[in-house]
């Protein structure tokens, strides 16, 4: 395995790895053969089913008629309802998702909202998550 590595002022810093093989006896046959894979949680697992529209609208309706504040505790809500009890995400993707969307300009809840939707429901989820998620607040500012 090689991997590169950002270091100072553009340049990188080459990792490699490599596994330990036995040379000789039966262990050699096996180790040589050995190919390991990544673990799968089942969240990773669980995340790769698709939702439909109608389902990523409900859930994000209800996040957005029961969640309260802004964005960062918007954020809180969505890790509670994903990672925790859906499944959707694991922790990791999860916070590398956050991580991007703070860095884009923009609210981050909506950034992360439409990012969920369109991974588990397409373009049609995206849409759906952010209606769903933005539609309570919208009614109650145009009244």
């Amino acid at each position: 395995m090689v991997w590169s590595v950002p270091f100072m002022a553009g340049s990188c810093v080459t990792i490699r790895w490599h596994p330990v093989v036995p040379l000789y006896g039966a262990a050699s046959k096996e180790a040589a053969s050995y190919h390991p894979q990544p673990a799968q949680s089942p969240a990773v697992e669980n995340a790769a089913a698709d939702t439909s529209a109608a389902t990523i609208f409900a859930v994000f309706l209800r996040l957005g008629l029961t969640s309260f504040g802004g964005p960062i505790a918007h954020i809180g809500f969505f890790r509670d309802e994903f990672v925790g009890r859906r499944r959707w995400l694991d922790d990791r993707a999860y916070a590398d998702l956050v991580a991007l969307c703070q860095f884009l300009p923009g609210p981050a809840s909506s950034q992360v909202g439409l990012a969920i939707g369109l991974t588990r429901g397409g373009y049609a989820g995206a849409a759906a998550a952010w209606l769903g998620f933005t539609l309570p607040s919208a009614l109650i500012m145009a009244t």
